[in-house]
């Protein structure tokens, strides 16, 4: 049995109504609901009539518990919380209708279930406390005692917004993340896969994207306070007044150079390295420039390229290990980058396979594209690949590149300012990619 785990929705109806989808697509046949339906804006009564209607199972969450106990605490909390919270427990408990109210009344705080040879504990917080978060690096000694307390085989959680799949001992203790509130770096609905067959137990990870501008939409129709809107802007990781701005155009156009500046200021807002990354940037440029005979990509398609090679290295912000991949989040996550979706998911995808592993219908963005983007994305990270390969120490030696298309293979003739022999591997090795788009074997000759 395959089950959908869901949690911290927090009345974000577009991240639930994509992870639903997304659920069904993998065959869940159950959907357990850890928590916290409410507590931010501005989708309640939607979020909990689609969880009455899909979830087999559903317990209360702490913010739940505190927008239906607002009207008896208002006079308190007012002088003991923050105002973004107050003021978010206030405008909740207004706009949640009768229905609404009563259903979040009737949750419990914790279910055991039973499923196959497995005992279940569904929690919210730990299991001895609704607001005690349970984190992957909560101490060893902690969950042991928090094992005993739940008696069971597996203790599924919220709370945290934070995926985590932790065995101690004979224990589970699993948590499928936010679906409403996801870590700010990465605004795709978290949620997690509970395989429990053949009395296996298999916990997958999932990432999911939504539609963020209709939320920031409900958030301005629901005029909140400046307070709450402010909360909203820390607690999703991004700025309202960022969606108001019109859409960027399809194609480059008399815009393209204020969406570059726009690039490079995210760029230095991340403390690339200047000269590395244009250098990097160039050369990825005349390489798409000198294939024009083999790709008949667009102009759009150069537009990309050279936004992905300005961005490219970002994730170096947050260390060097898995940077590609943080890169990716980066541009995915921003709110400030003048792009359509689609445009977006390609310049992160162009970042991400800059280095490593190649792009595979397993990764779940790249799966989201349309087999000509795919292609369009292979072909423009396989010319970042080799461009990147092309200045490995960082020194800008390689110059400028011409390339010899009328042969069998493909002949890249760098022109340099001494011996660059940590290129020409590392050009070499990165060829990978755009060989295997091209269809042939890519010779690197130094003058």
């Amino acid at each position: 049995m395959i089950i959908a785990l869901i949690s911290d929705i927090h009345g974000n109806l577009p991240a639930l109504e994509a992870v639903l989808e997304d659920a069904g697509r993998a065959t869940a046949g159950q959907i357990w609901c850890l928590g916290d339906l409410v507590g931010y804006a501005p989708f309640p009564n939607e979020c909990i009539a689609l969880v009455r209607r899909r979830a087999s199972a559903s317990i209360v969450g702490n913010y739940d518990q505190k927008v239906i106990a607002f009207k008896q605490k208002k006079n308190e909390w007012k002088k003991s919380k923050r105002r973004p919270k107050f003021d978010a427990f206030e405008w909740n408990s207004r706009h949640l209708d009768p229905s609404s109210r009563k259903y979040l009344r009737s949750l419990s705080e914790s279910i055991r279930l039973k499923r196959g040879k497995f005992r279940i504990l569904l929690t919210h917080g730990s299991p001895q406390c609704i607001e005690e978060p349970v984190l992957p690096e909560t101490p060893r000694r902690r969950l042991i005692e928090l094992g005993k307390t739940a008696g069971t085989d597996l203790i599924v959680m919220g709370h945290t917004h934070r995926f985590m799949n932790r065995k101690i001992g004979d224990q589970w203790f699993i948590n499928p993340g936010s679906v409403g509130l996801p870590v700010k770096n990465d605004l795709r609905a978290s949620y997690a896969l509970l395989d429990l067959s053949q009395d296996k137990i298999k916990v997958t990870e999932r990432k999911i994207q939504y539609d963020v501008f209709r939320v920031v939409k409900g958030v301005q129709e629901a005029n909140l306070s400046g307070a709450l809107r402010k909360m909203v802007k820390l607690e999703y990781g991004i700025d309202i007044k960022d969606y108001l701005k019109p859409d960027a155009p399809k194609a480059p156009g008399s815009s393209s150079q204020s969406a570059l500046r726009e690039v490079r200021r995210m760029a230095r807002n991340c403390h690339y390295e200047k000269q590395h990354t244009e250098h990097v940037t160039r050369l990825a440029l005349r390489l798409f420039d000198e294939l024009n005979p083999l790709h008949k990509l667009t102009e759009e398609d150069r537009f990309l390229l050279n936004c992905a090679g300005l961005l490219h290295d970002i994730g170096w912000m947050q260390g060097q290990k898995g940077h590609h991949k943080t890169a990716m989040r980066l541009i995915l996550a921003s709110r400030t980058l003048p792009f359509a979706d689609e445009q977006r998911r390609m310049v992160a995808l162009i970042a991400r396979y800059h280095r490593k592993a190649l792009p595979k219908d397993s990764h779940p963005i790249f799966s989201q594209l349309s087999n000509e983007d795919k292609q369009r994305t292979r072909f423009l990270a396989g010319i970042l690949r080799v461009a990147d390969g092309l200045d490995r120490t960082h020194t800008s030696a390689v110059k400028t590149l011409k390339c010899n298309t009328s042969g069998k293979d493909l002949l890249v003739r760098c022109k340099a300012s001494s011996p660059s022999p940590f290129e020409m591997e590392a050009a070499s090795s990165k060829s990978d990619l755009l060989e295997q788009v091209l269809g042939r074997k890519i010779r690197f000759a130094f003058i």
